[in-house]
């Protein structure tokens, strides 16, 4: 699981993942919506892909722009392998 502090109301966020394959939009606003905390199984919704956790170096959580998606800000953190959780803060 990846959690991240609150930006405010109307806050949307996007949960990315970097692996060999480079950074990838696991679950876009439309699936992290104005939650604070995402739980990563394997499978990323929005790229509609999988990535296996073995193969994960960094998680990135943005607030986002409603309608195009686009970052407004970011922070993000390295994976540690088989840590159940992560705190990530958004500047």
């Amino acid at each position: 699981m990846v959690s991240w502090n609150d930006l405010g109301p109307g806050s949307l966020y996007a949960v990315d993942l970097r692996s060999t394959g480079g950074w990838l939009r696991c679950a876009d606003a439309s699936v992290a919506a104005n939650d604070v905390s995402y739980v990563y199984t394997g499978v990323c919704p929005s790229a509609t892909s999988s990535v296996a956790m073995s193969d994960l170096s960094q998680l990135r959580v943005c607030a986002v722009a409603r309608g195009d998606g686009k970052p407004l800000a970011c922070g993000q953190a390295d994976y540690v392998r088989n840590a159940a959780q992560l705190a990530i803060t958004v500047p």
